[in-house]
């Protein structure tokens, strides 16, 4: 949560191009100075981020990234290093131009709400597949389904996004103000919480009895909007365990060669426990196949009705 988060999973696999830009060893030398420093300066973990950097310093001594001259090549070997080495889903790196920028952003493309419709029985569904985006698309979702009985909220493709666009949304689901999760970055000296915000333009759904249905793929911003809706008891969640996306993260260039990183800052957590969900996920109240989720949770609040 916080910046922007895609999940690309196989960034080793991407094709390269004969006709993209080389790097010299000089600039490899550079990026790698570059990465180290903002692990030591802001990675959450310092521990960790001092393990890491001199693995990676060592790799880059011992000529293992000599081969790479392709900017793609080498961010996706970095990237793969750095994730082994903190288990991390949140840290990566990538070309500006490169097929994994592209594949971030396409990730994201399109509406964050794909579908909100009412069908027979008045059970409104709304599928959410990010938090980028202009928030006016939540509130024309939510006016689509005003009067609903029941609500099911689809994120089992969300892949992440931002903690506004989550507020925002969050705040359709309570009458009034309320808090949802906490954070904590490597800096702050105790948690801050997250709260929903004072309006919306919107009908609110304070009383609908509400299911989320959750995947793998459910990661990041997604997972804390779900969590939010659950420690707060406005929401069941449905479907299969979640990605593990617990950390909050930023951007930063890596001048001046082109590379860019996204760099985890922080810990999202449960208020009820201080736990972060990073690398564990958020197992659903009722665990069932994620292609049987919507059949589930639509059975569940027919079992509410009567």
């Amino acid at each position: 949560m916080g910046q922007l988060l895609v999940v690309i999973a196989s960034l080793a696999a991407l094709q390269v191009s004969s006709a993209a830009p080389r790097i010299d060893a000089q600039q490899r030398t550079d990026i790698v100075k570059s990465i180290s420093f903002l692990l030591s300066e802001r990675y959450l973990y310092e521990p960790v981020a001092k393990r890491v950097a001199e693995l990676l310093q060592g790799k880059l001594d011992r000529g293992e990234f000599d081969a790479l001259s392709h900017p793609e090549a080498f961010a996706a070997a970095v990237t793969d290093l750095l994730q082994r080495g903190t288990h991390d889903r949140h840290l990566w790196i990538w070309y500006r131009d490169g097929a994994a920028a592209r594949l971030q952003f396409a990730a994201v493309g399109g509406s964050m709400i794909s579908r909100a419709e009412v069908p027979p029985g008045n059970i409104g569904y709304v599928e959410i597949r990010h938090f980028v985006g202009n928030t006016a698309e939540f509130d024309a979702a939510m006016e689509k389904i005003k009067g609903v009985v029941g609500l099911v909220l689809d994120l089992r493709q969300c892949a992440g996004g931002n903690r506004e666009q989550v507020r925002h949304l969050s705040t359709y689901f309570y009458a009034k103000r309320t808090r949802l999760l906490s954070r904590q970055a490597r800096s702050d000296q105790a948690p801050i919480e997250d709260w929903t915000l004072d309006s919306v333009p919107g009908p609110r759904f304070p009383e609908t009895p509400t299911y989320v249905l959750t995947s793998q793929r459910t990661f990041s911003a997604g997972e804390g909007f779900a969590l939010g809706l659950r420690v707060t008891g406005r929401a069941v969640l449905v479907g299969e365990k979640t990605g593990g996306g617990g950390h909050f993260v930023q951007g930063f260039p890596l001048l001046p060669h082109g590379f860019q990183m996204l760099l985890p800052v922080g810990r999202n957590l449960d208020p009820r426990t201080g736990e972060s969900w990073e690398g564990v996920g958020l197992v659903p109240d009722v665990v069932v196949n994620p292609e049987q989720a919507l059949q589930a949770a639509i059975g569940h609040l027919s079992g509410w009705r009567r």
